[in-house]
């Protein structure tokens, strides 16, 4: 198996606190806060604060390419041009204001670079909350050959570690009750096998704190992963990967009403309390 290594950092404690969204989905106009706007005139924009969802729609909609990337990226770090320029419409064409709008909200930072570390470590992608930092690389170790190998897809590496940050932002919502025994029943109906081989593609085998799947690493993993496949689903390029969703059925139908319920590009539609998908997912 071809696995590109991810890394997340998990602090003691939500990044967030007390600054977290209800938990409702992230398209919800309901959830919106006014937000301050720094150096709007930077942006062509008059006013400090962006009062509606709507109205910050309208705001990233007039953004040139070069405000875009000044707002959500930081400069690249031995990444290709084409490499951060795809990253950089990927973010603007591939998620709602709203969700654009946490990033700004929290002053996150995309980060493309030649190759991400943790520690020693070669990894895909990194988020990391303490710096408010989202790392993704342009090439990665190869876990298995050792071969270093570019990236063919950067989106997958961008939706993981999107996954983390909207885990965060809801207050590890991986870790809560109703993700937890979400994950507890499509558990249960998993084999040996396919355990060993889901806890491989997360790349939680030999991880320092490997306690599994339903462990608080295991559980952020399969969040992001889910999270990355769903959006995904909407890509016409997707092709090859692996499918973790089809192992855990309600976990994802539990993230897609919470998080794609109101988006038009949601992935999925409920039909009999499950989601079916309107054409095939490869992930």
């Amino acid at each position: 198996m071809n696995v590109m290594p991810y890394s997340v950092g998990l602090p003691k404690s939500p990044y967030f606190g007390g600054t977290r969204l209800n938990q409702r989905s992230v398209a919800s106009h309901s959830d919106w806060k006014p937000l301050t706007l720094m150096h709007g005139k930077r942006y062509g924009y008059k006013s400090s604060i962006i009062g509606s969802p709507d109205e910050y729609a309208t705001f990233i909609g007039k953004l040139k390419d070069s405000q875009f990337k000044d707002l959500f990226f930081e400069a690249d770090q031995g990444a290709s041009q084409s490499y951060a320029g795809t990253l950089l419409q990927l973010l603007r064409h591939q998620y709602t204001p709203l969700e654009l709008s946490l990033l700004h909200r929290h002053q996150f930072k995309i980060v493309p670079q030649r190759m991400v570390f943790d520690g020693s470590d070669s990894c895909a992608g990194l988020f990391d909350p303490d710096q408010k930092r989202i790392y993704t690389s342009e090439f990665f170790k190869d876990t298995e050959t050792g071969e270093i190998k570019r990236v063919d897809k950067p989106q997958v590496i961008l939706h993981h570690e999107m996954g983390h940050f909207i885990d965060e932002c809801y207050d590890y919502f991986s870790d809560s009750p109703t993700f937890s025994n979400t994950v507890r029943q499509d558990y249960a109906k998993l084999s040996a096998s396919d355990i060993l081989e889901i806890e491989e593609w997360l790349a939680l085998k030999g991880r320092q704190h490997r306690q599994g799947i339903r462990s608080a690493l295991g559980k952020a993993e399969l969040f992001a992963t889910l999270y990355q496949e769903l959006k995904m689903k909407s890509d016409p390029n997707n092709a090859g990967f692996y499918e973790v969703w089809k192992f855990f059925p309600k976990t994802t139908a539990l993230i897609a009403n919470q998080f794609f319920q109101q988006q038009q590009s949601s992935p999925y539609r409920k039909q009999d309390s499950q989601f079916t998908r309107k054409s095939s997912i490869l992930i």
